[in-house]
């Protein structure tokens, strides 16, 4: 049996379009009306934005041309920006592709052929021989002014993967746009389907524009509870699954329909529908979410999700955290339900009685997989705990031979205690939770099976489980001087590293932050140092 899932990627269409009535609704509200506007379409890559605006005007398309209404579609990522006049080039392609719609449409009219003929000679045919800017951008207003005017007919641009003319759009050419759309006598519909607002792609230089003005928003997230509903029964007839296989599907996508696609097509080609959860290495899900982590990061997003997420809150604001929810790429939940995802833990920052997570439960873990060490504007402290995590494991493999290094150490400090004060079964049980964290880590995660056990710790876990009970060695050899300074540096970096400790998420931190990177220079040093010394001899 063919695949029924095999369309992911591309533009949803016909009768694999399922949900989205409300979006629906308010798309045909805004623009198939006597009294019409423009739209613009946002979300996340592959949320559905193309397959949104394709459903309501190319599939409705026979039907609107009825109505003298006429869908012109445009890939504006297809556009060469290496060519200085790519806007103008654009503004002359919007009356050739219209042009090429309208003649065929017309033809079966003679009286609107006629009509539309008078149009192509005095504008269309001058046009395709002009070359200076000034005389194109004349004939395309007069163009659409006749069409509207002798034709009477309403026009729709959806202008997909509107993004891409931040990069070769200036301030006149956002206003000849709206000047289109906005003027009675072209009143063009403009429909753009984008990751950023209009505001934020037109934003350059400084310099005003209020083309943003003449569009209402339609924000695309995740399927909604309705949406996922009339999914599943869509492929019931050719993908029975049960209540477990849904429940397992939505803990990987959070309803990203574009995931949703992606799972069911892989289980679908193995022939499974047990034990989804078992099955995450042949998803390669984490492949596939790099898209979206990549989108984030180039909409400068990347950090800010890092923060509110993970931890710990130092510069994010609050515009910020609205343009991630409004992507859906996070959302907002009681404690106690991001306490599940991590059994039992809190990880990241609260916000008063609750804490914001990823899209789905997976997405969430892996996205702590990627960042808990590694946070933006971070670096030295990534760089510490990394260079930690190494003398630890140098430290492990020079004492106790490397394989067998748990029981060696436990038998040594079971004879030969670090203090008064240390209690060995506390020590074990950090052992066991760390253990824990990394099977739990290496089921979702298998790539990280191989790694050692050290490589797991938290800030936390590198002082109290290694340097802390054997600080005689490490003051020895490595942190060198008053034992107590050193210890105190450990304790301020694990309260700060630590995300539950900011409560405040829009308290930046700086004096707390600035002594956190004299301590991990410090400590840097320190182990240059050693490393150096080890080197020569």
């Amino acid at each position: 049996m063919e695949n029924p899932f095999a369309g992911y990627g591309s533009i949803v269409k016909g009768s694999r379009f399922v949900g989205r009535k409300k979006e629906i609704q308010k798309l045909k509200a805004c623009t198939l009306g006597d009294e019409y506007g423009c739209v613009a379409i946002m979300g996340l890559p592959r949320i559905g934005k193309s397959s949104l605006a394709w459903q309501v005007f190319k599939e409705n398309e026979e039907m609107l041309n009825k109505e003298n209404t006429y869908v012109i579609w445009q890939a504006m990522a297809t556009l060469s920006t290496n060519m200085p006049n790519t806007s103008t080039l654009f503004f002359k392609k919007m009356v050739l592709d219209c042009d090429d719609e309208l003649e065929i449409k017309t033809n079966s009219d003679s009286d609107l052929a006629s009509r539309y003929k008078k149009i192509v000679e005095k504008v269309v045919c001058p046009l395709k021989t002009v070359n200076d800017e000034e005389s194109i951008r004349s004939l395309v207003l007069k163009y659409f002014k006749f069409v509207r005017k002798i034709l009477n007919f309403k026009i729709i641009f959806v202008l997909d993967e509107f993004d891409s003319v931040k990069d070769y759009f200036d301030v006149a050419d956002f206003q000849l746009l709206r000047e289109l759309a906005y003027n009675p006598d072209s009143k063009l519909c403009l429909v753009t389907c984008s990751r950023k607002t209009i505001d934020e792609i037109e934003s350059k230089d400084g310099a005003i524009s209020n083309f943003a003005g003449i569009f209402s928003d339609l924000r695309l997230g995740v399927f909604s509870e309705e949406d996922a509903k009339e999914y599943w029964t869509r492929y019931q007839e050719f993908w029975p699954i049960n209540n477990d296989y849904i429940s397992d599907v939505f803990y990987l996508t959070g309803n990203h329909p574009w995931l949703m696609d992606v799972v069911n097509f892989l289980l679908f080609d193995c022939g499974t529908k047990e034990n989804v959860k078992g099955n995450i290495p042949s998803l390669n899900l984490m492949n596939n979410l790099d898209g979206i982590v990549s989108t984030l990061e180039k909409e400068n997003l990347l950090n800010a999700a890092i923060q509110v997420v993970i931890g710990p809150v130092f510069d994010v604001n609050p515009k910020q955290i609205e343009q991630l929810e409004r992507y859906n790429f996070i959302r907002k939940i009681p404690i106690a339900e991001k306490e599940k995802i991590f059994n039992g833990s809190l990880v990241g920052p609260r916000w008063n009685d609750y804490a914001y997570v990823c899209f789905s439960d997976y997405s969430t873990l892996d996205f702590r997989r990627r960042f808990y060490a590694n946070l933006p504007y971070f670096s030295i402290w990534s760089e510490t705990e990394n260079m930690l995590r190494h003398l630890v494991k140098d430290f492990l493999d020079k004492q106790y031979g490397g394989a067998g290094w748990q029981e060696k150490l436990k038998q040594e400090l079971l004879i030969n205690p670090p203090n008064k004060h240390f209690k060995l079964e506390n020590w074990e049980k950090n052992i066991s939770d760390l253990k824990s964290n990394k099977d739990r880590l290496v089921e979702q995660f298998p790539v990280m099976k191989e790694y050692h056990l050290v490589d797991f710790t938290l800030t936390a876990q590198i002082f109290d489980i290694f340097i802390r009970p054997k600080h005689t060695w490490f003051n020895q050899y490595v942190f060198k001087g008053e034992w107590t300074c050193w210890n105190d540096k450990f304790s301020f970096l694990t309260k700060l590293r630590n995300p539950i400790a900011h409560n405040n998420p829009f308290d930046k931190l700086d004096k707390e932050i600035e002594n956190a990177r004299e301590c991990c220079q410090e400590i840097k040093n320190a182990i240059f140092e050693y490393e150096g010394h080890l080197k020569s001899k």
